[in-house]
């Protein structure tokens, strides 16, 4: 069984995180963090990033999961049946109980289904600042643009606590997120933070030092 997991969004408060700090763990993926950064598992939720995913050579040497309808619309237009991409590129499957939220919650629920000692969570902000949409690939294919209305990640966080309310048998739970984010975002960010502290943590990225 994989101690450690590490579960990595592609929100702006682990911008200044050096991913390659994890390079000897087993991590988790969404979208594209695959342009910068190789992780175990990756889950690419919509047909663009998919797509970009597919023309890339990450497939070549690397599995991904992605809907099975994107999956299939993108073999069917590269009329690919046998390639090493066809392999490597996965169904999310059906036993993924939120497999119509984001991506990077899927591969949260992925990483939960290891039952690990340890999940370490990265870049879930789950909030946006104002109105302006929150990722670290925001203006770049596939994405929204800064000055965009991000979503309300109202159901996402809701489904973020009873994951892991529903998994606290097997693994401890530690949610990253710098301080200077604990402060700022307490108002919407608090329904992310679980109140029942039963092996459940909010560390900084300082504390996830300790770990590595």
């Amino acid at each position: 069984m994989v101690k450690n997991i590490f579960v990595i969004g592609n929100g702006e408060s682990r911008k200044n995180f050096d991913l390659s700090l994890l390079d000897k763990h087993t991590t988790y993926g969404c979208n594209a963090i695959f342009r910068d950064y190789k992780v175990s598992v990756l889950v690419c939720k919509d047909l663009d990033i998919t797509e970009e995913l597919y023309l890339s050579d990450y497939l070549n040497t690397n599995v991904a999961y992605t809907f099975p309808d994107v999956r299939t619309f993108i073999l069917n237009k590269y009329n690919d049946e046998t390639s090493v991409k066809n392999k490597n590129l996965l169904p999310i499957p059906n036993t993924n109980t939120h497999i119509h939220y984001y991506a990077g919650l899927q591969a949260l629920t992925l990483a939960v289904k290891e039952k690990p000692d340890n999940i370490f969570i990265l870049g879930f902000d789950m909030t946006n600042y104002g109105k302006q949409f929150n990722n670290i690939y925001k203006n770049t294919n596939a994405y929204k643009s800064y000055n965009d209305d991000g979503p309300g990640y109202v159901k996402e966080r809701k489904a973020f606590i009873g994951l892991i309310d529903k998994n606290r048998q097997n693994t401890n739970y530690h949610y990253v997120l710098p301080e200077e984010y604990q402060n700022m975002h307490k108002g919407p960010l608090a329904e992310s933070i679980l109140t029942n502290k039963e092996k459940y943590s909010v560390i900084t990225y300082n504390e996830l030092g300790e770990y590595l």
